[in-house]
């Protein structure tokens, strides 16, 4: 976590500053796009404002902004389901039943397989395999500002 909050434009110094001459300003480039772009997205989609938002990445930030600020660690909020409340995402899933992505068999926690024969997790190496669904839940979001991988819900299925 980062001790010091950056502001935007200390950001993308830091950046430049990585590397020196043509490949400091494009590794700042890179970092201001990717700045730029989820700012954007993140405040459309929760109603934050960009502020409150860039002031969340950078106490989540736990490593230099050229490693943190990338597209891979922030992606956009595009299929993914958002909810308001903790209360609201159990409301919409009542079931407490999942889609385990490696075995396909029922699991009754959201981010490892509950089967015997089975340890997948949804935190490891290989995610969810494309199987399962990203969420945001608002009431959290300021405290982890990052979609969440989870297992396919038996809802959706």
């Amino acid at each position: 976590m980062a001790t010091n909050i950056l502001t935007y434009n200390e950001i993308i110094e830091k950046a430049r500053l990585t590397w020196p001459g043509a490949e400091g300003d494009e590794r700042a480039e890179r970092v201001k796009q990717i700045v730029d772009t989820r700012l954007e997205n993140y405040s459309n989609v929760t109603g934050f404002s960009k502020e409150e938002i860039l002031i969340a990445l950078e106490r989540a930030r736990d490593v230099n902004t050229v490693n943190f600020y990338q597209a891979n660690r922030l992606p956009l909020l595009e299929n993914t389901h958002f909810f308001d409340t903790l209360s609201d995402l159990k409301e919409k899933f009542p079931s407490g039943k999942y889609i385990c992505p490696n075995c396909e068999k029922i699991s009754t926690d959201p981010y490892r397989c509950t089967q015997p024969d089975c340890d997948w997790k949804v935190y490891g190496l290989f995610g969810d395999l494309g199987k399962g669904i990203k969420i945001i839940v608002k009431e959290l979001f300021l405290d982890h500002p990052f979609p969440e991988a989870m297992f396919k819900p038996i809802e959706l299925k």
